[in-house]
């Protein structure tokens, strides 16, 4: 079985082909929806000449959200687990082979919002998670990493997680993806990368 996910116009959804992937059966992720941010699109057009209005940097669900980012994971008991960001870092799971999904939860840390996310399953209702993420009222963004047990049932899920960048030294310390703040590298010219 071949699993891929997708957005469609902005909603996830996840295909599953039984033929190797020459056909594919697409299944929408439940309230798994990510939106071009117009409130980014106007901060870039004033603070960004060069990107000024681009669609990568606004969260375009297209070409954006599922760049470079391990989305999709199958357990040894054939459950799948979606992740995504909506500001926080959520998860849905499916125990159907990706007919339905559950409702989605929060995976990130409280107060943390969280980019550019991975997840890695290991044993049965066993996953990784890694990702930057922004501390509320923080400027830098650190690396974070979780292991969750019991990842198959929310009311039984068990989530460590830790920040595994050193505070002194965040992995991105100025403006990423939609970031409300424009933070420039120390030496620039203002306003300029």
């Amino acid at each position: 079985t071949v699993y891929l996910p997708l957005s469609a116009c902005g909603q996830f959804v996840v295909g599953t082909s039984k033929d190797a992937g020459r056909t594919f059966a697409w299944a929408p992720v439940p309230n798994a929806r990510t939106d071009i941010d117009k409130a980014i699109m106007a901060d870039q057009k004033k603070h960004l000449p060069g990107c000024a209005e681009s669609i990568a940097g606004a969260g375009c669900p297209e070409t954006f959200q599922l760049y470079g980012q391990e989305r999709l994971a199958l357990d040894a008991n054939g459950s799948l687990y979606f992740i995504w960001k909506y500001h926080r870092l959520m998860m849905s799971v499916s125990k159907d082979g990706g007919k339905s999904w559950s409702e989605p939860t929060p995976m990130s840390a409280p107060g943390v919002q969280a980019v550019f996310s991975s997840i890695a399953a290991r044993g049965a209702g066993q996953i990784g998670l890694s990702y930057l993420g922004l501390k509320e009222g923080g400027k830098d963004w650190h690396g974070y990493m979780a292991m969750v047990e019991h990842a198959d049932d929310p009311s039984a899920r068990n989530i460590a997680t830790a920040m595994v960048s050193a505070p002194d030294n965040p992995l991105m310390p100025y403006r990423c993806c939609g970031s409300k703040t424009l933070l420039t590298p120390q030496g620039s010219p203002e306003g300029h990368f």
